[in-house]
C-alpha cells in the first residue's frame, strides 16, 4: 500500500491591540480611563495586557484601568498584548498633560498673598475639576475672584478651606 503525507503550515496571527482614553489632553493628577476592551486575537485569546504609561509606571492584566500623570509633558502610552501562542503586538498614543499639581504658592495657611488692594475684602476662590469659561463662575457679580483648577482628591482632609456644594470656597483676607 502506498501512503501519502502532507504538511500543513498553520501560521499564528498576532493579537490586535486597540485602546481608547477619555482625555487625550489632560491636567496633572487628573484620572484618565484607559480601555482596551476592543482588543482581540483573531485565532485564539489574549493572555496578557501590559500598559506602559511613559512616566515610569506600568500595569499588567488590566483591560480597563485609570491612571494619572504627576507632571506636565507628553507621554507615550503603549499597550502590549501577548496571545496564547506567545505572539505580541502593541498600540501607542501620545498623552499631553498640562497644568500644575497641588495648591498654588500664593495660598498659605488660609491667607491670600500678593493680591494688592484687597485688604479686608472677601476673595471668592472657585475650585473646579474641569475648566469652564470666565462667565460660568459662581462668585457674586463685581466681586474679586480667583479660579483654581485642582484635583478633587486635594479637598479630602484639608480643613482650612470649606468647600460648598457648588465647589466654591470663601476666603477672608485680614
Amino acid at each position: 500500500t502506498a501512503s501519502k503525507s502532507a504538511v500543513k503550515t498553520v501560521s499564528n496571527r498576532p493579537p490586535i491591540a486597540l485602546f481608547t482614553d477619555d482625555a487625550t489632553n489632560a491636567d496633572v493628577d487628573e484620572l484618565i480611563r484607559f480601555d482596551a476592551s476592543g482588543s482581540y486575537d483573531p485565532d485564539g485569546f489574549i493572555l496578557n495586557y501590559f500598559w506602559d504609561f511613559g512616566d515610569g509606571n506600568n500595569a499588567t492584566m488590566c483591560v480597563i484601568l485609570d491612571h494619572s500623570f504627576a507632571q506636565n509633558g507628553e507621554y507615550l502610552v503603549t499597550l502590549t498584548l501577548t496571545d496564547d501562542d506567545g505572539t505580541s503586538s502593541s498600540a501607542s498614543a501620545t498623552m499631553t498633560v498640562k497644568g500644575s499639581s497641588g495648591w498654588p504658592l500664593y495660598l498659605i495657611a488660609g491667607t491670600a498673598l500678593g493680591i494688592a488692594g484687597l485688604t479686608g475684602a472677601v476673595i471668592y476662590i472657585i475650585f473646579r475639576r474641569k475648566r469652564k469659561t470666565a462667565s460660568e463662575t459662581s462668585a457674586p457679580e463685581n466681586k474679586p475672584f480667583i479660579t483654581l483648577y485642582v484635583p478633587r482628591s486635594l479637598f479630602v482632609g484639608y480643613e482650612k478651606l470649606t468647600k460648598a456644594a457648588d465647589n466654591s470656597v470663601v476666603l477672608r483676607r485680614t
